[in-house]
């Protein structure tokens, strides 16, 4: 169609600039989009932070849709210390100390 044009140089830095804020990168030679976070395998032990700041583990299932939701919002940690810098920053944030 004609309202496709080719893509020039600044177009693709700007598409890849995009996808960095998303935390995403276009493998060009497999051609496919790559998540740059971090996600367990099945039942595989994964660190959250729960409604009231507590950090606890739980091992992925992919028939638990809270798992999911969990890695959807970024609340999914390999690490227990991951998970507590988080939610320390995440406080600081919302305390505004």
């Amino acid at each position: 169609s004609s309202d496709f044009k080719p893509a020039c140089v600044s177009d693709m830095f700007d598409f890849e600039e995009l996808l960095r804020k998303r935390g995403k990168e276009w493998d060009f030679d497999n051609k496919k989009l790559i998540d740059w976070r971090w996600k367990p395998e099945i039942n595989e032990e994964y660190w959250y932070i729960n409604d009231i700041g507590e950090v606890w583990s739980e091992n992925y299932n992919k028939f638990m849709p809270r798992n999911d939701y969990r890695i959807e919002i970024g609340n999914c940690f390999q690490t227990e210390e991951d998970a507590i810098t988080a939610r320390d920053k995440m406080a600081k944030i919302l305390l505004n100390k």
